[in-house]
């Protein structure tokens, strides 16, 4: 028998040694348990109403291959950009913290996806490997197809009214403007994406900040998101040339605007600008905490160029006409010229002498508020009375009326704001003063006259289509969406093993990658049951898993959440006796009812106690009712709760309240006690911080 050379002897060892370290490891991933969580990054989603997190990268434990995070947010963000269910990154070997950082930086860089609420994942916990991830939408993929198509029309409208010769900062000037007067500002704090300003026209701050987001990426300039949980607000950072700026719609957009109205205060401003008094960026214990949604910080936005230029003080949306920017400054009509770098020319064209009576008095209101709108080559301006209009095309041409309101509008006030929205609508408000909320009308202004479509993209059964008209009066393009031209033909019905796909296109519609539609029903585990967890294959029915759940232990002093209050275990007896503190709010909420009783994990709990700063600085509160069984009041628990005006105890049983308990609520509160209790409480309830002119009674 002939012997292997030395090196070929230990080359061959290493080979085998390299082989079974190799199927050691495969078997220990196939035998270890899979483990399901939801993406921590879900609660620093901006279109869920929430702001950035400070993202620090965290290595995961135990060994693995080296990850391809590109790939995988590659392939993350394909799923989301076709509303798939589930997308598979086991192949990206990818930990949860990188997970995390893909879900934060896809999701809050891409407005579009406005669809997307939160998502899940399994991972092996030995080294935060992941392997899948399911998709929770605002609604079925079907209907937010559907959305998608609206959202797209109403985004691609916009972006053909804006001129592609002009310069990176015109156009940035002109998305600020657009979103000022066409959007208004959510006052029910319920709308927080960019589908919410651009279909619904009505958003908070991080809707403003996400639109204008969304309209920079279509228009390839550069752009981040910016927020701050101390300020409770959202704006942007845009890169006009080599520098960045700080860009706030929303302050640029104010509650108490008129008609037509776009500031232009906090726009292309630097970092030091909005920190400062004048830009007023930071919160009153002097807190900033600015999070960037890509790679900047405090120090990106340098450039003090634009910190005092001539467009603070214009407060009525630019309007564009063949190379110039006109606006009103002050009631004098500006024409000004832009390019990359800012303004080249400014002149007057026209001072306008209007003043706005006092109604049914003497005198005249200080202030401009005729506006300035150019839609086509006319140039729109407000009297007290009329819309009046200026023919760019003909300088020498003497100002018309275009349009005057009827008498019995005019008898309710004068014309204050007013706008023409791409469509041709006329809105104008209607006040006796500029102090007075307008009462706001339209007119159709200009009736566009549409030719027949002209697809310039066609639809099949994956992808959507284009289709284009103009108006033959002003040249407006129209454009909208062709949604795909048929459903998928599909082929066999998809197993564990085998993918379902289209006939025609052999696009995958659903995935074949073991027991990934699972069925997992849930008996909670409570303070004296045991629970159980079973999960089947939605596909096949076969039992995956059977599992106890141990009962919770109920311990003293542990807090738990019952909606959207937190409570505090006093005493752990799970029998119906025990009780519990009330600890503080959920999340913010303007009436707060703390009950007699809680039921927490299947136990009854007497609430015996509000606790120490509960409702401290809780600003948001407006009453407090506090139950039957409460004994005890702790020190500072309302303090700072400055519109508290109501507190409603219902006990008799109170014995202590705590000092600073009622420091620095509303001035005009009432403390409402049981009648038979007035004279004690109110010793006991002596000196708790609370101002002389709150009433105990």
């Amino acid at each position: 028998m002939k012997c292997l050379p030395l090196h070929k002897k230990v080359f061959r060892m290493v080979c085998c040694l390299f082989l079974f370290s190799t199927l050691l490891f495969c078997k220990n991933m196939t035998a270890q348990a899979l483990e399901t969580a939801v993406s921590e990054e879900n609660t620093g989603i901006l279109q869920n109403g929430d702001f950035l997190k400070q993202r620090k990268p965290s290595e995961s434990s135990g060994a693995r291959p080296a990850g391809n995070t590109s790939g995988a947010k590659q392939a993350f963000q394909n799923a989301l950009e076709n509303i798939a269910p589930t997308v598979s990154l086991s192949a990206y070997n990818i930990t949860v913290a990188e997970l995390n950082h893909i879900v934060s930086e896809v999701v809050n860089n891409n407005p579009k996806y406005f669809y997307y609420v939160n998502c899940s994942y399994r991972y092996y916990p030995s080294n935060n490997q992941v392997v899948d991830v399911t998709f929770l939408y605002t609604e079925s993929a079907d209907a937010v197809r559907k959305k998608v198509g609206i959202y797209e029309n109403a985004v691609k409208n916009i972006l053909n009214t804006v001129d592609s010769s002009w310069s990176d900062l015109e156009k940035a000037l002109y998305v600020n403007d657009y979103l000022a007067t066409n959007c208004e500002y959510d006052t029910t704090y319920s709308k927080y994406s960019s589908y919410n300003v651009f279909v619904d026209k009505t958003a908070v701050c991080q809707g403003y900040a996400l639109a204008y987001q969304e309209l920079m990426n279509r228009l390839n300039i550069p752009c981040q998101v910016v927020s701050s949980e101390p300020l409770d607000h959202a704006w942007n950072l845009v890169k006009i040339g080599s520098s960045w700026y700080h860009v706030d719609v929303t302050w640029n957009d104010p509650l108490s605007d008129q008609l037509g109205q776009a500031r232009h205060y906090y726009y292309m401003k630097s970092t030091s600008w909005f920190q400062g008094t004048a830009g007023g960026h930071i919160s009153k214990d002097g807190q900033t905490q600015y999070v960037y949604s890509k790679d900047a910080t405090d120090a990106t936005a340098s450039n003090k160029a634009y910190d005092s230029y001539f467009w603070n003080e214009i407060n009525h949306s630019f309007g564009y006409y063949k190379g110039y920017w006109y606006a009103n400054k002050g009631g004098t009509l500006y024409r000004y010229r832009l390019n990359h770098s800012g303004m080249t020319e400014s002149s007057e064209y026209k001072k306008l002498n209007q003043n706005w009576p006092v109604w049914n008095g003497s005198g005249w209101w200080q202030g401009a508020y005729g506006g300035c709108v150019v839609y086509g080559k006319n140039l729109y301006y407000a009297s007290p009375s009329s819309i009046q209009v200026l023919n760019l095309a003909d300088s020498s041409a003497p100002a018309k009326t275009a349009f005057t309101p009827s008498a019995d509008k005019l008898s309710q006030g004068y014309i204050y704001g007013f706008y023409i929205d791409i469509d041709g609508n006329l809105y104008y408000g209607i006040a006796k003063s500029p102090n007075e909320e307008a009462i706001v009308y339209s007119e159709k202004f200009h009736t566009h006259t549409y030719g027949a479509w002209t697809v310039t993209k066609q639809a099949n059964c994956k992808e959507s289509g284009q289709r284009k008209q103009f108006c033959s009066g002003c040249g407006k393009e129209k454009v909208e969406v062709i949604q795909p031209d048929g459903k998928h033909t599909l082929g066999k019905a998809a197993t564990c093993t085998t993918p379902q796909t289209c006939t025609v296109c052999k696009t995958v519609i659903k995935k074949a990658t073991g027991h990934l539609h699972k069925k997992t029903v849930t008996k909670a585990a409570t303070f004296t049951k045991e629970g159980k967890k079973t999960v089947t294959c939605k596909d096949c029915g076969q039992v995956l898993e059977n599992k106890k759940i141990a009962k919770i232990k109920c311990k003293k002093g542990q807090i738990y959440k019952v909606g959207n209050y937190k409570y505090k275990i006093v005493s752990n007896k799970t029998n119906g006796k025990g009780t519990v503190s009330f600890a503080g709010l959920t999340k913010n909420v303007k009436k707060v009812t703390v009950g007699d009783t809680v039921k927490i994990h299947g136990s009854k709990f007497k609430i015996v106690k509000i606790e120490d700063r509960a409702l401290k600085n809780k600003t948001k509160v407006t009453s407090v009712t506090i139950g039957k069984n409460v004994t005890s009041i702790g020190k500072e628990s309302f303090r700072g709760a400055k519109n508290l005006k109501n507190i409603t105890i219902k006990s008799t049983k109170i014995t202590k309240v705590g000092t600073k308990a009622f420091q620095n609520i509303h001035s005009k509160a009432k403390i409402k006690v049981p009648k038979s209790k007035l004279k004690k409480y109110k010793a006991l309830m002596k000196n708790k911080g609370q101002k002389k002119t709150v009433k105990i009674c």
